[in-house]
């Protein structure tokens, strides 16, 4: 796992029963080259982007509904992310955990790696 701040919690579930015989390996710090969510969300991002580019005249008339900017704000934001999760399609997972499986080697030996 990486080291967000969300999973800081994890070995606590390791010490259920059912995970007694499980070990955690940590993604060392700043290494998005080893953890395919990395470019999972860089899809997402770019298709957030994408959507928002084309449908700004819209977004900009569209009726709030008494909802505050703020909240119609995120509201719009997290529609796009909903509807930019179809992209991630099985085909493309396999892709990027591929990838990232060619590059463990490499990290094993201690070898400088680009993003």
């Amino acid at each position: 796992i990486d080291n967000a701040p969300c999973h800081s919690h994890i070995e606590d579930i390791l010490s259920e029963q059912e995970f007694l015989e499980h070990y955690i390996l940590r993604l060392a710090p700043y290494s998005p080259m080893l953890n395919p969510i990395e470019k999972v969300w860089s899809v997402i991002k770019s298709e957030v982007k994408r959507q928002l580019s084309i449908r700004m005249p819209q977004i900009l008339v569209a009726d709030r509904e008494n909802m505050s900017i703020m909240n119609f704000r995120l509201q719009t934001l997290e529609r796009l992310i909903t509807e930019s999760i179809d992209y991630i399609i099985i085909q493309l997972c396999i892709k990027y955990i591929s990838g990232i499986q060619s590059k463990y080697i490499d990290a094993i030996n201690k070898i400088d790696m680009q993003f």
